[in-house]
Parts: structure tokens; C-alpha cells; sequence
């Protein structure tokens, strides 16, 4: 798999000098650069400033992403934007951070999710999308940083005994740019469901992991009733009609000719006759059904191209 990074930085505050244009472009010769961003994508080689650096100096937003799994996300603040008492609980190592440099914050989510679980696609509107967080941390908004969190709660990132940071409110609803992060960090919905449900008492994070389980094991039962209701009602209606698919089945068997027709037909009286037997288990005649079926192997020996579509494939084992 060829490499690919790429890096964003945005300009909030105030527009790039002319000097630092050019102080950018002799650092990153191949990046698209005005006063209020800076984009560079990598197939070879790579970017030639440290973020950090960029971040503290010039701009007020970064994101980066990469094929091999790699995602930051980061923004500049001014120091009174967050109370380190408030923002703490909130913190986890090499996940979610906070550094201050003078008169001004970094905070900094990073990811290393794996090759083949990356957020290289669409990595463009990564950024536009989470901008709009700025602002509303700065407004007093920390749900963002309780999805950063959530997620590394998610991702066995936080010991299960560490209780709970303080729940912001409106955790049910969330903006546009909240929805984008939490696409980002790959947030579980049942997860987020059950942290935003009320809590009768503090919560650690094994108690939500639980209850994100929990809601997940619900809707997937729901999902697997719906289904089986579905099935029921097609296998009902099979019953009603069982004797003309079997009738079905042995006409097909004994097609003369071949080709592409009789292949598709073989394969669809295979499927009915599955059917046939999985509605005979259901109705708890699954021995009626095997003799039948034993006695149809036995007239249509000479034609393995129709039980091929019947018989489940085989699976190889290697020792």
C-alpha cells in the first residue's frame, strides 16, 4: 500500500503576513498556502515544519491523517479559554491533551486506530467540518472534549475504575461539528446513547462500557426479531405450498440441456430446497424432510451440478 498523509491548518484570528506566506512556502514547497490555510498532501516524503511549531506561531487549527492509521486533531486557545481544574478530568494521555505555551493552549486528540481503519477519505472536509469546536470551547462548550473521552474510554484507553468527568449538557443533541468528531473518532452510538442517558450515580468507565453493550445487545435484538419475523412469514408461506416446491425442485433437477439458464435455475431450486429444510426444522419434521431429501439424492445421483447449489461449501482446514 503506497504511503499518503495529509496535513491541514487553518488561520482563525487573523490572517497570515505576507512574510509568513513566504516563510511557508520555503518550508513546504508542494502545499496549496493563502493567509488563512495551509493543505499538503504526501505520497512520498513528508511535510518539513513540525505542526507544533506552526500551531504556536501561525495558526489556530490542525488536522492530520494518514493510511497507516494516524489522526491528530488540534487547536490553539487562549489560556483563559479553559480552566485546568475543569478541563482535567477530561484528560488522557497521549489521547487527549493540553499544553500551554505562554499566553496560549494546544489541545491536542490524537489517534493511532490501525492500517485499514483510517480517516483518509474525504481527509479535506476533516477539517472545515471541525472547526466550528473552536468557537464553542471557547463559548464554555466542553462536549467536545467528553467525546474525546468517550471515545478513548471506548478504545480501552481509560482504566475501568476512573470515574466519569462531568457530563456537559446537550450530549443528546449534538452540532453538525460534534457529529463530525465523533465520525472521526469512530464513536460507538450505542456508547454515546448511554452517556448521554441521565445517570442515577457517578459512572465509571467500565460502567458505561456497559451500558453502551447493553444498549447495543437491545438493538441488535430488535434487529434480529424483525428479521426473524420476516423469515417467518416467507417460510409460512412456503408451507402453504411446500408439495409444488418440492414438485419444483425434481423438475428443475431433470432439465435436459445446459449452460447459463440451467445453472440459474439450479441454483435457485438449490436455495428452495435449503428453504425447504430449514422450514422443516422450524416445524419439527426435520427426519420427514432428510428421508425425502435422501431419496431425491439417490434418483438424481448422476447430476453433482445440481447438488453443488444444495450442499453447503466445505471449508478447508490446514494443519
Amino acid at each position: 500500500m503506497s504511503e499518503y498523509q495529509h496535513y491541514a491548518f487553518a488561520a482563525v484570528d487573523r490572517p497570515l503576513t505576507t512574510e509568513e506566506i513566504a516563510e511557508l512556502r520555503a518550508l513546504a514547497k508542494r502545499a496549496t498556502i493563502t493567509p488563512t490555510q495551509l493543505i499538503a498532501e504526501y505520497h512520498a516524503g513528508d511535510f518539513e515544519a513540525r505542526p507544533d511549531d506552526l500551531m504556536v506561531r501561525l495558526f489556530d487549527a490542525h488536522t492530520y491523517v494518514s493510511n497507516w492509521g494516524t489522526t491528530d486533531f488540534q487547536l490553539r486557545l487562549p489560556r483563559e479559554a479553559l480552566v485546568r481544574d475543569v478541563v482535567k478530568p477530561f484528560l488522557v494521555e497521549e489521547r487527549l491533551e493540553v499544553r500551554q505555551k505562554g499566553e496560549i493552549l494546544i489541545l491536542t486528540l490524537h489517534l493511532e486506530s490501525g492500517e485499514g481503519t483510517t480517516n483518509t477519505e474525504n481527509a479535506a472536509d476533516w477539517l472545515p467540518g471541525l472547526l466550528p469546536l473552536r468557537a464553542d470551547i471557547m463559548a464554555g462548550d466542553l462536549r467536545a472534549l467528553y467525546l474525546g473521552w468517550l471515545a478513548a474510554v471506548q478504545d480501552g484507553k481509560v482504566p475501568d475504575d476512573t470515574p466519569e468527568p462531568p457530563v456537559p449538557p446537550g450530549l443528546a443533541t449534538l452540532t453538525p461539528a460534534l457529529e463530525v468528531l465523533g465520525r472521526l473518532l469512530r464513536l460507538d452510538a450505542s456508547l454515546l446513547a448511554a452517556a448521554a442517558g441521565a445517570p442515577a450515580k457517578a459512572r465509571t468507565a467500565k460502567a458505561l462500557k456497559a451500558a453502551g453493550q447493553q444498549l447495543a445487545d437491545d438493538k441488535q435484538r430488535l434487529v434480529d426479531d424483525k428479521a426473524q419475523a420476516v423469515r417467518n412469514k416467507f417460510l409460512d408461506a412456503l408451507s402453504a405450498r411446500a408439495e409444488q416446491a418440492w414438485s419444483e425442485v425434481e423438475e428443475v433437477i431433470g432439465m435436459p440441456g445446459g449452460g447459463p439458464v440451467k445453472a440459474a435455475a439450479f441454483k435457485a431450486k438449490g436455495q428452495l430446497l435449503r428453504d425447504l429444510g430449514e422450514l422443516a426444522t422450524r416445524d419439527g419434521v426435520r427426519e420427514a424432510f432428510d428421508a425425502r431429501l435422501a431419496e431425491l439424492r439417490e434418483r438424481f445421483i448422476k447430476v453433482p451440478s445440481f447438488w453443488q447449489y444444495y450442499d453447503p461449501p466445505r471449508v478447508s482446514k490446514w494443519f
